[in-house]
């Protein structure tokens, strides 16, 4: 059984990397999860039941193995690409054109690992949420950079379904559409963003600041 002190430390991180400090401010929380060494022998649920494959689980509370999956998924996305993918999101798409998204989704492009990777990272933990293996609000507590990767490409999803990858993000879309307490934070993110983008726009470029730092500035106040 999982001690107090761990399922505290679940439920009141973030689960993101002190390496992306734009992240970070937006979702920094008064604790990070626990060591690597909680993680040594993850124990898994098998799914909740549900009334068909896919549905959501309702009237649900989180359980150990809730906390015990979360830890594993905050393990994991310390793999040292995956921290660079998930930097690039902020460093690179975030706030970016059409013209960049699509060339960084090109194979050829130097990102494009990095952008598959973190892409179908998130979209894993979200299907996990949608089969009903993993509870929203865990995943809201722990996976918020999850939802910030989605309003980083949500004014393209669209464009790249139509342009080859059909079924992209759409499971993220599913869990932000079926829980509200995850569409409220994706909004929360949206303006946010929005009120950073509207700041840097209104300075002169001499003035700007380096695009990461003055994110994570912007998201403290």
């Amino acid at each position: 059984m999982v001690e107090g002190a761990r399922l505290e430390s679940v439920y009141t991180g973030n689960g993101i990397a002190g390496s992306n400090p734009v992240l970070s401010a937006i979702f920094a929380g008064p604790g990070t999860p626990g060591p690597a060494a909680l993680l040594r022998r993850p124990v898994l649920a098998p799914p909740r039941p549900a009334a068909a494959l896919g549905s959501l689980p309702v009237n649900d509370v989180p359980t150990y193995d809730d906390a015990n999956f979360a830890l594993r998924l905050y393990e994991l996305r310390r793999e040292s690409e995956l921290r660079k993918a998930r930097q690039m999101v902020g460093d690179v798409l975030d706030g970016a054109s059409w013209e960049v998204v699509n060339a960084v989704r090109q194979y050829g492009h130097p990102q494009n690992a990095h952008f598959r990777q973190v892409t179908s990272y998130w979209e894993m933990v979200a299907t996990f949420v949608a089969r009903g293996i993993f509870h929203p609000d865990v995943y809201l507590d722990t996976c918020g950079e999850g939802l910030y990767t989605y309003s980083v490409l949500k004014p393209f999803v669209e464009r790249i379904r139509a342009s080859g990858s059909p079924r992209f993000l759409k499971q993220t879309e599913s869990i932000v559409a079926a829980h509200p307490q995850l569409a409220e934070r994706v909004a929360a993110i949206d303006a946010a963003r929005a009120a950073y983008e509207a700041q840097a726009a209104g300075k002169p470029a001499a003035a700007k600041k380096p695009k990461t730092k003055a994110k994570a500035k912007a998201r403290r106040a």
